[in-house]
């Protein structure tokens, strides 16, 4: 079988000096989608940045629930935000319901809340772009609500997210993330640290092992700026990601190997 991978680069939109690293991980690497936050002060400039710079990269929508202002308005997902009006923190979260180590707390945000913070964040998407996402998934924290959220609203739009596992169906193609060996607590670590061209060399993210049509990967390849610094505990592992996306080792291992680099389109079954 001809295996074909997804590459998204996360966290577009999360600051102005990380987004021109994912615009050039695109540009000259192996990422094939940018996943655009979409309720920064930066999340317009990503997207002009991106119609200027590579107006034929495709956009995800990268559900953020758990970092700065929500799109709708406070009050009105009240178990998501803390007494600032702020979308609250990871640590925050509950490990228990995330299954996240960086998971600390006791929240446990409400399936209504996360749903309509959802709807919201999709609407502003459009906004945005002048399009709608094809695909959801969610940054940083994911609980059985968040999941279920996201597979009431791929149902409800007839789009791909990070709810749907596995096989295919009548109108998209089976597909799966890549899990490196070892599991969560291998990609945790691989995630803390960024990969290296010899993580690919070896496929530590098992690709070729894949048993679904197409293979998704997730990294967060860019810049490091004060933005970076305020809003997020990866910091340095994104330049590893950047330089290994764009490192000639990779494109050459995905070449030797008949991998098809592509987008999310690439799910969907046309009804022609």
């Amino acid at each position: 079988m001809s295996r074909k991978l997804i590459v998204s680069a996360d966290d577009y939109g999360l600051s102005s000096g990380y987004d021109l690293g994912v615009v050039r991980a695109f540009r000259e690497g192996v990422a094939t989608v940018l996943a655009l936050i979409v309720n920064t002060s930066e999340s317009p400039r990503a997207v002009e940045l991106r119609n200027k710079q590579c107006p034929e990269a495709p956009l995800s929508l990268h559900l953020n629930l758990c970092m700065g202002k929500p799109v709708s308005k406070p009050e009105e997902i009240p178990s998501l935000v803390d007494e600032e009006g702020l979308l609250c923190r990871s640590p925050m979260w509950s490990a228990e319901a995330s299954g996240d180590a960086k998971c600390r707390g006791k929240l446990n945000p409400s399936y209504d809340d996360i749903l309509a913070e959802t709807h919201a964040q999709i609407d502003r998407f459009i906004e945005l772009t002048g399009e709608s996402p094809n695909r959801i998934e969610s940054h940083s924290v994911v609980t059985p609500n968040v999941m279920r959220a996201l597979a009431e609203v791929g149902e409800e739009l007839g789009i791909h997210t990070e709810a749907i596992k596995g096989g295919g169906s009548a109108s998209m193609r089976s597909c799966g993330e890549c899990m490196p060996r070892g599991g969560n607590a291998e990609r945790r670590r691989m995630t803390a640290r960024g990969c290296t061209p010899e993580d690919w060399e070896c496929d530590a993210f098992g690709i070729q092992s894949c048993p679904y049509e197409i293979a998704i990967l997730h990294f967060h390849p860019g810049y490091v700026d004060q933005g970076v610094v305020d809003r997020s505990t990866l910091v340095l592992a994104r330049c590893r990601d950047l330089e290994t996306l764009t490192d000639a080792r990779v494109r050459s291992w995905i070449d030797r190997n008949g991998i098809s680099l592509v987008d999310y389109s690439e799910i969907y079954i046309s009804a022609a």
